[in-house]
């Protein structure tokens, strides 16, 4: 098993998500998982890496948010109305990435743990308003000094240079990218 130096001190690490699917160009040359298929080789294909690396982070800020009871979707809420302001469901969809249906059951269940309020607006009936309460505001910060603790921990295996230029070409793809069409329900 490999290891990786962490902040002084080695850990075990087990096979990456890489290299459990893309076998190394010295791997056997036998039918298995992952062998490129018409040119196309997983671990340089930048979805699959992308989409590898989200379900792995979030699978560690999933567990940095359970001590406090709270789950990914319902951070997202908070960290969207953590400035005091007043947002619509709308507003909240577009920050969080969460589709309407989703969002509404975890607004339900937050206004319950007593962390947002909803309030019709009074110029529009048909509009709520969600705000953070200051219990909210309060776990709000604790979960996200957990979240970046943690993250911070799992990506400490790049330097600040790697860090900032992949900062730099997320941010680069994201503004220069079409928005992408959502199949109905999906959210990202």
């Amino acid at each position: 098993m490999a290891n990786s130096r962490t902040r002084g001190r080695t850990r075990p690490r087990s096979r990456s998500v890489v290299d459990a699917a893309c076998p190394s160009p010295t791997a056997s040359r036998e039918a298995k998982p992952g062998k490129p298929v018409s040119g196309l080789d997983l671990g340089r294909f930048i979805p699959w890496l992308a989409t590898s690396m989200t379900r792995y982070l979030h699978g560690v800020m999933t567990e940095a948010l359970a001590p406090l009871r709270i789950s990914i979707a319902e951070w997202r809420v908070m960290l969207c109305v953590f400035d005091g302001a007043s947002y619509t469901l709308t507003d909240v969809v577009g920050f969080t990435n969460l589709n309407q249906s989703s969002l509404s059951r975890a607004i339900v269940r937050m206004e319950k743990k007593g962390l947002v309020t909803r309030s019709r607006r009074s110029h529009d009936a048909r509009l709520m308003s969600i705000e953070v309460t200051p219990a909210g505001r309060s776990l709000c910060e604790r979960a996200s000094t957990m979240v970046r603790e943690a993250c911070d921990r799992e990506l400490s295996v790049l330097t600040q240079t790697e860090r900032d230029t992949f900062v730099r070409i997320a941010r680069k793809l994201l503004a220069e990218l079409p928005p992408p069409k959502r199949a109905a329900g999906l959210s990202y």
